[in-house]
């Protein structure tokens, strides 16, 4: 069973794992090795201490362990028809095909319409 809620303050570290390790089997083949290798859990998890967590939504087991989040929210570079945005949206890959992609994009879909959005860009 999966859960999706919003991320609070203690997921940042679940969040910068996920980030970090979905980033190493995503996009294997497509970034260099040397900036995958590159990549560490403490730089995402300080970034994400940067960041407002309003929009952002995660997925968790029965167990309550994070293993996928998304981001959204306004519009960053202008698009005509377009006011909100899916930023980003990660999941551990053995937590994929699953459906929880769809209850998270569901979930944030429901955010920007609450908060008065009525589109969305699929990241820009």
């Amino acid at each position: 069973m999966v859960t999706i809620r919003e991320a609070r303050i203690d997921d940042i570290k679940a969040i910068a794992k996920v980030h970090v390790d979905s980033w190493m089997t995503t996009y294997s083949g497509i970034v260099s090795a040397e900036y995958l290798n590159g990549l560490n859990y403490n730089d995402f998890e300080a970034k994400w201490k940067t960041r407002s967590l309003k929009g952002v939504f995660v997925a968790e087991d029965d167990k309550g362990s994070v293993f996928g989040f998304a981001s959204f929210g306004p519009i960053r570079t202008e698009q005509k028809g377009y006011d909100g945005e899916l930023y980003a949206i990660y999941l551990l890959e053995e937590k994929q095909r699953q459906g929880a992609g769809r209850a998270l994009l569901t979930k944030g879909a429901d955010f920007l319409l609450d908060h008065g959005f009525t589109s969305m860009l699929f990241g820009s």
